[in-house]
């Protein structure tokens, strides 16, 4: 059994400090929109109260599923999918994508690019996990590297299917029925 969310707490729910103490809603890539419970129950296999001390997501649900069942990965084309059942390989960097709005995470270093704002987000997460305080303009080699990083990752993707077919902003900190203030961060969600 994987008991699992896609998000966290929806802007549009309209409750402050939903997703505390994160920063962030549903539609932003801020730990408070993508930090979920990911709990696996498999009596004989999974040792009770086994935890993970890695960063995961969804996509390794597909190695992990394979694994379990006997079933084999492809093995023509590069599979961004590990197996969380016992102690192979990890995921060691992650990206996220929406539009304009780009972000890679490496290590326990967090890169936030919205294009269309021009805005640049860099966290440490090991020593703010909440996201507080950015660290864009005192550490503007990471912000190169981890930007590279965006763009290499990024090249080689197929142009989407279809057109995203609303765009919209989402404050960062405060929820759909919260006043709009000019000081406040948002980004733009490409849905």
């Amino acid at each position: 059994m994987i008991f699992t969310s896609d998000n966290s707490g929806a802007w549009y729910a309209g409750i402050p400090d939903l997703n505390k103490p994160y920063r962030g809603f549903k539609g932003t890539f801020f730990e408070g929109g993508i930090h979920v419970p990911m709990l696996m129950r498999w009596p004989g296999t999974i040792a009770p109260g086994t935890v993970r001390p890695d960063t995961a997501q969804h996509l390794d649900m597909f190695a992990t599923i394979a694994a379990a069942t006997g079933a084999q990965m492809p093995n023509d084309r590069p599979m961004d999918s590990f197996n969380l059942l016992g102690n192979g390989p990890s995921r060691q960097v992650t990206f996220w994508r929406s539009g304009d709005y780009r972000v890679v995470r490496a290590g326990d270093w967090k890169l936030q690019v919205s294009k269309r704002l021009n805005k640049v987000w860099l966290f440490n997460l090991a020593t703010d996990p909440a996201e507080r305080f950015n660290l864009a303009d005192r550490e503007p080699e990471r912000v190169a590297q981890l930007r590279k990083m965006i763009e290499d990752q990024n090249t080689p993707m197929p142009k989407p299917l279809w057109p995203g077919l609303l765009e919209a902003p989402i404050r960062i900190d405060v929820p759909l029925n919260a006043p709009w203030r000019k000081d406040q961060e948002y980004v733009y969600w490409t849905n």
